[in-house]
């Protein structure tokens, strides 16, 4: 990927992120559905709310193509429901990129999303607010770890608002953080939380510092690599800066994501070797039951 078209991406992707910050500011109980949802539709390519933001995927797409460029990228969003989310995924999105490059091909990658919102504990927030939904000792956390191991890819999306909806003193202490070179300095013009995305291993690294997770932690304990801004995080995809695919589960994953149960059926063959009983596992792709 060359400048012009890194450029041209996050400009779009941190419309996408300022418009989804500032509907989370007017509406501080939005849940994480709400603002997921929004968030999906930002991202649609025939979305109704695109004209919210200021700059779109059609404008992205005819700048592109201004400068010649030959990259071609889609990212799918597939919202996973609660049935869904608790008996297979453990995620609120499941993201598929496809990336179409002249030199390396084409490639898709998948990723699990499990999204958490920052919680007000008055009218306004404060960086000591916590993302409360967000615990160790749930069975989410260790159903997640066990997908790890399976080397899913999955990382975990925070929604925050803007600096306009803190208190004064966090709001000032915020924008510094924002821009120190201890957390690695603001990429963008937003100057705002916003969505910020980590890994699994950043959360357990945090975790076993504190015993619950705040923005405050995100900033003292973090990095900019460590909880990264939502339109780096995708350009370093896209420019496969992160390798997240694994080859022997990437069909499996690219299914979970798109919402399609992978069912295991197992199979004994006493036949072949009857002193080990061999166990067969085959995976059959099946329409979600809701």
């Amino acid at each position: 990927m060359n400048p012009k078209e890194i450029e041209c991406i996050r400009k779009y992707l941190d419309s996408v992120d300022l418009v989804t910050s500032e509907i989370f500011s007017q509406k501080i109980n939005y849940n994480e559905e709400n603002l997921t949802v929004i968030l999906c539709l930002l991202l649609d390519e025939n979305s109704p709310l695109k004209e919210k933001l200021k700059y779109n995927l059609d404008e992205l797409n005819i700048d592109l193509k201004k400068y010649n460029s030959k990259l071609g990228f889609k990212l799918v969003t597939n919202e996973h429901n609660k049935h869904y989310e608790s008996n297979y995924s453990q995620a609120d999105i499941g993201f598929v990129f496809t990336i179409k490059n002249p030199e390396f091909g084409t490639k898709k990658k998948p990723m699990l999303i499990q999204c958490k919102k920052l919680y007000p504990e008055a009218e306004k927030f404060s960086l000591k607010n916590k993302y409360k939904a967000l615990k160790v000792s749930d069975e989410q956390f260790k159903e997640i770890k066990k997908l790890k191991k399976k080397k899913y890819n999955f990382c975990y999306l925070f929604y925050n608002p803007l600096f306009t909806s803190f208190f004064r003193e966090d709001c000032m202490q915020g924008m510094q953080y924002e821009h120190s070179k201890r957390y690695g300095g603001c990429s963008t013009s937003l100057s705002n939380p916003g969505i910020k995305i980590t890994n699994t291993e950043t959360i357990e690294y945090i975790l076993g510092l504190d015993e619950t997770l705040s923005l405050e932690n995100f900033y003292e304990y973090g990095t900019s690599r460590m909880f990264e801004e939502f339109s780096s995080f995708i350009i370093d995809i896209l420019k496969c800066n992160y390798d997240i695919i694994d080859e022997e589960s990437r069909d499996e994953q690219i299914l979970l994501c798109e919402g399609k149960i992978v069912k295991k059926n197992v199979v004994e063959d006493y036949e072949k070797n009857p002193a080990k009983n061999t166990i067969y596992i085959n995976y059959e792709k099946i329409e979600p039951e809701y």
